[in-house]
């Protein structure tokens, strides 16, 4: 690998940079150096509030299963303009996304630029850990980019995850054409056992061989 990979990496609904930073130590001590990791906080923490977005539930009735609630994400629209312009200066090769972090580097892979402009967002591959759909209806037509869909995307999916069900992260998975799905055995966490940090760090390592052909003169 001849130059850094800029990952850019989101927290979950309630947590900020420097607790994602220390979930993540585990994981990221057993990896490459080369791996740039920049760690942002939602901007709703400048108000004292929460993550990425506030799910409201706008259902007027209540159905079968709750997975199928349809939710309107106050605070997205915020969220997503903030990104996106970090996105568009930043030059990242990459995403990380734990959480409700997750569920916004899945939206964020379909608000790229189809023709790479340097002025959209744009970056090359997406590790999502403990993620799910989102359920807001106005997010149909961003999953419905299937083109951009097909970026390398690693999926870490926790067999004991309590918080996120693994059916959901396997559901978000299946939104994505090159998703390779790694599950561990324990719950709603980054996790840094030898056998998930060797996946990630062999996802990574094709990333940026990827990113070099890319880069590359013809």
């Amino acid at each position: 690998m001849t130059r850094n990979l800029r990952i850019l990496c989101l927290h979950g609904h309630h947590g900020n940079a420097m607790i994602l930073r220390q979930q993540m130590s585990g994981l990221t001590q057993k990896l490459r150096p080369q791996f740039e990791w920049d760690y942002v906080d939602a901007p709703s923490l400048a108000e004292r509030d929460y993550g990425w977005w506030n799910a409201i539930e706008s259902s007027p009735q209540t159905p079968v299963s709750a997975a199928k609630v349809s939710l309107q994400y106050a605070g997205w629209e915020r969220s997503r303009a903030f990104l996106c312009e970090r996105l568009a200066l930043g030059r990242y090769d990459g995403i990380f996304g734990f959480s409700q972090g997750a569920a916004m580097a899945s939206l964020l892979v379909g608000l790229r630029s189809p023709d790479r402009s340097r002025r959209e967002p744009w970056f090359n591959f997406a590790v999502m850990v403990g993620g799910f759909e989102s359920r807001d209806p106005s997010h149909a037509q961003i999953y419905a980019q299937q083109e951009l869909y097909a970026l390398p995307t690693l999926h870490l999916i926790g067999a004991t995850d309590r918080i996120v069900a693994p059916e959901m992260s396997f559901a978000l998975a299946a939104r994505f054409q090159r998703a390779e799905v790694v599950m561990h055995r324990g719950g709603h966490i980054v996790p840094s056992d030898d056998s998930s940090s060797a996946k990630v760090g062999t996802f990574l390592d094709a990333c940026a061989l990827i990113a070099e052909q890319i880069e590359r003169p013809a």
